[in-house]
């Protein structure tokens, strides 16, 4: 009985781990998989797949703990009295409730281990609507950044090119408006756009790409969405991008390419080839291991089942078997 429970107990974490790595991939693989991976293999794949169960367990609590101790409006006046005096939130901004509860749940992992990581690069936090963010405290202005699950790193110092990483790129809204220190109040958040009707476009454009982290997350896991996203970057870079295509080029501050080819960036095309040779070089691997365990498998049943070749005479004598051609 205690063999059964272990039994189950480790299948039921087997399945939890898959979907909380892969998504509804990983369920799938769970249960159309057939056993038989090599100890040190196993061992291995153990080993990976609990260190990012821990790591997105992490990641969760710290939304959570954020969730419940929520930080500063975003662009709320902060006086140098001390006065605290928060701006009319941004409207249509949002997603429908029960989506925007349902992609906060699904982003959790991957928000807090956002929020982990501006942390320790010493950014401070503002509550959105619809992301939490996180900036650079002046004087060092956010010209832009990067939304990672639910959560908007603005990570980009202002003036930031993005072109420098992915060519073609324009990046996010650089910011129009340096407000001074001298000035009567200090507009907490990041301020990447001196107008309300820019902060409410970036803010939709962000909102989007939360809405497809998610998509991705529930598909193939929490890396789905940032692998396909420099995946489709490296051929279609920039305005190009279908994911930004997809978030609004306009709501980003993205020009409109003048066309949606593919120009990939140097590197690309061989990188990739050498990528796609080394996982099927491996599937081939894997499929020939295969086959030929199946096939070994069948003769020791075909040897079990009939001891005696085709071509022999079993004759019975003396009380014993014995075989002649």
């Amino acid at each position: 009985m205690t063999s059964g429970r272990g039994r189950r107990a480790g299948a039921a974490v087997r399945l939890v781990s898959a979907v909380l790595c892969f998504g509804s991939l990983g369920l799938i693989w769970v249960l159309v998989r057939r056993p038989g991976a090599g100890g040190r293999r196993r061992t291995w794949s153990r080993i990976v797949a609990g260190t990012f169960v821990v790591l997105q367990v992490v990641g969760a609590a710290i939304t959570v703990s954020t969730a419940v101790r929520p930080p500063v409006l975003c662009h709320t006046r902060v006086f140098p009295d001390g006065r605290v005096q928060p701006e009319p939130q941004l409207q249509d901004v949002s997603p429908p409730r029960i989506w925007g509860v349902a992609r906060d749940v699904v982003n959790a992992p991957a928000t807090g281990l956002g929020l982990l990581a501006s942390r320790a690069a010493g950014m401070s936090q503002c509550a959105g609507p619809p992301l939490t963010v996180t900036f650079w405290e002046p004087t060092r202005p956010s010209g832009g950044g990067s939304t990672i699950g639910s959560a908007f790193v603005a990570w980009m110092p202002a003036g930031y090119d993005s072109s420098s990483v992915l060519p073609g790129a324009s990046g996010h809204a650089h910011a129009t408006d340096r407000r001074q220190l001298d000035a009567p109040y200090i507009r907490y958040g990041p301020n990447i756009s001196g107008t309300r009707s820019g902060e409410s476009e970036l803010a939709r454009h962000e909102s989007r790409h939360s809405d497809q982290w998610a998509v991705g997350t529930l598909i193939g896991g929490p890396l789905t969405f940032p692998l396909a996203y420099y995946a489709d970057s490296a051929f279609f870079p920039g305005s190009r991008n279908h994911f930004e295509r997809a978030a609004g080029l306009a709501d980003g501050n993205y020009s409109e390419p003048p066309d949606n080819r593919p120009t990939p960036i140097p590197g690309a095309v061989p990188v990739t080839a050498v990528v796609v040779a080394l996982v099927l070089r491996r599937q081939l691997r894997s499929l020939r291991r295969t086959h030929t365990e199946s096939t070994s498998h069948l003769e020791r049943q075909l040897d079990r089942r009939a001891p005696h070749r085709r071509g022999q005479t079993v004759a019975q004598a003396g009380g014993g078997w014995t075989a002649a051609w």
